[in-house]
């Protein structure tokens, strides 16, 4: 009375679409079934590492430095900060490593400055107002 409708004609038997997926996924992305893939790369920036400034034993990356930069332009001494912020973000737009670790480490010392001046102005300031 009723037929199966989920016979294929001629017998045959459909093909298993997700396996051929899987298999064409494996052999073409070097995709490793312990779920370890070695040609992924986490660092967003071809391998290499983020260009860092060195502050002692510290290594300071750009995302250290703009938000150090930020800091000072509201906190410390706000011509050092942007000074330091200019410094920080055009980091990366330069051709070499070198030349970025170069323009960071500037707006490291930059930092250091304003932090160490804005702390000086708000001291004096302090015992000018006493004083008064």
């Amino acid at each position: 009375m009723f037929q199966n409708t989920n016979q294929n004609p001629g017998g045959q038997t459909p093909p298993n679409y997700q396996q051929n997926y899987q298999q064409n996924y494996q052999q073409n992305q070097g995709y490793n079934p312990n779920g370890y893939n070695p040609n992924y790369n986490n660092t967003g920036n071809n391998g290499q590492d983020e260009p860092t400034a060195s502050l002692g034993g510290t290594r300071l990356t750009e995302t250290h430095l703009l938000i150090w930069s930020i800091v000072n332009l509201i906190c410390c001494c706000p011509p050092l900060g942007i000074a330091g912020l200019v410094f920080s973000v055009t980091a990366k737009k330069q051709p070499t490593r070198e030349q970025q670790e170069k323009k960071l480490q500037t707006a490291v010392m930059l930092c250091i400055i304003g932090t160490i001046a804005g702390f000086l102005f708000d001291i004096l300031w302090f015992f000018f107002l006493l004083m008064v």
